[in-house]
């Protein structure tokens, strides 16, 4: 699935230049194609690509212009939820700092935060994201309240852990989940214009 995103990636840019392109590829073959309509965004629209894993976010780091941080995934499907901690994060950064090499200043870092609660009991929350998710032993209620994955505690914490978010990963903005965009408001007044 990499190598055909990684061939994907090379066509997509090519196609945006708006000029015919002739591709020849182990997945991808296209004679002459053309994008119709050509996009308005020059030179081409950005591309987001994120992951959890190195192959994808070292990808990331060399094509994309936005790299999303996520939980890695497992051969059979699972999550590996480990690759959520501050330390996993910081070693994906690294990959991505590694394979973007110049370009990394320019690149946007998004983190997509899985749990968002508003909350004067984070505790509870983080435990019941942990039944919910079927997490077991492999990761404590301290864990989940450590990954920059989640959002859980009150206005000034959410508030406080997005700032250090911002200084430790250099995340460019977060992502939050639709059932929280109401939750998060409050989050985002306080952050507005910083």
């Amino acid at each position: 699935r990499v190598a055909r995103l990684e061939e994907s990636v090379r066509l997509l840019k090519s196609a945006f230049t708006g000029n015919p392109v002739t591709f020849a590829g182990e997945h991808y073959r296209v004679r002459d194609f053309e994008l119709m309509p050509p996009p308005v965004q020059r030179p081409r629209p950005p591309l987001l690509i994120g992951g959890g894993s190195r192959r994808i976010l070292s990808l990331a780091g060399r094509d994309a212009d936005i790299v999303g941080l996520n939980v890695r995934t497992t051969p059979d499907g699972g999550m590996d939820f480990a690759s959520l901690s501050p330390e996993a994060t910081a070693e994906k950064m690294t990959w991505v700092r590694v394979a973007a090499g110049e370009r990394f200043a320019n690149l946007e870092i998004q983190l997509l935060a899985s749990r968002t609660a508003v909350t004067d009991t984070p505790r509870r929350v983080a435990e019941e994201m942990r039944a919910a998710w079927r997490m077991g032993d492999e990761t404590s209620v301290a864990d989940v309240l450590a990954t920059p994955h989640t959002l859980i505690g009150s206005v000034d914490a959410i508030v406080d852990k997005l700032r250090e978010t911002r200084e430790r990963f250099a995340v460019s903005y977060v992502t939050v989940l639709e059932p929280a965009m109401d939750v998060f408001a409050p989050v985002v007044a306080r952050l507005a214009g910083q």
